[in-house]
């Protein structure tokens, strides 16, 4: 959506705005220099909105996201702050239920923006490196071995 003013220095003592066609809602967004009505798939907001004395109604999350912890117990949020209220879960977490909860240990994969756990990284670069990692941990036990290994046989050689 457009905006609704940009300037220097506003202020929004009231406003209201209605959008019957936003599958999403709409909400207000302010930054620094402008004021926006939007609508996103971020979050589920009314068909209308108003603002009053700089504040807003805070709006549901969508998409695996959660209400931060600052916001939870707020029903109205200032107006640049709407777009923070919500947030994905912490890596290793899932999204169950409106809530993160922490993936079981053989399945732990999880970057924390959908509900699913899984057993090895989705990312390829996190499971190249991670194959790496163990192509090495094998490489240094088999040297590990030798050179412990190595001493043994000469000592049995020498005692026939």
């Amino acid at each position: 959506m457009s905006a609704l003013t940009t300037s220097d220095s506003f202020k929004a003592d009231s406003l209201d705005v209605s959008c019957k066609d936003c599958t999403h809602g709409v909400a207000f967004n302010a930054t620094g220099s402008e004021l926006r009505a939007l609508s996103t798939p971020l979050l589920i907001c009314p068909l209308a909105a108003s603002v009053s004395g700089g504040m807003l109604q805070r709006c549901t999350c969508a998409n695996y996201q959660t209400t931060r912890q600052a916001y939870a117990d707020r029903q109205v949020v200032m107006l640049q702050d709407i777009m923070n209220t919500c947030t994905f879960c912490e890596p290793h977490t899932q999204f169950i239920n409106g809530t993160c909860q922490k993936c079981p240990p053989y399945n732990a994969w999880s970057d924390g923006k959908s509900d699913v756990c899984h057993v090895l990284p989705q990312d390829s670069a996190q499971v190249g490196a991670l194959f790496a990692a163990s192509a090495s941990c094998v490489f240094l036990a088999f040297v590990l071995y030798q050179i412990l290994h190595a001493p043994l046989v000469i000592v049995d050689a020498k005692s026939q």
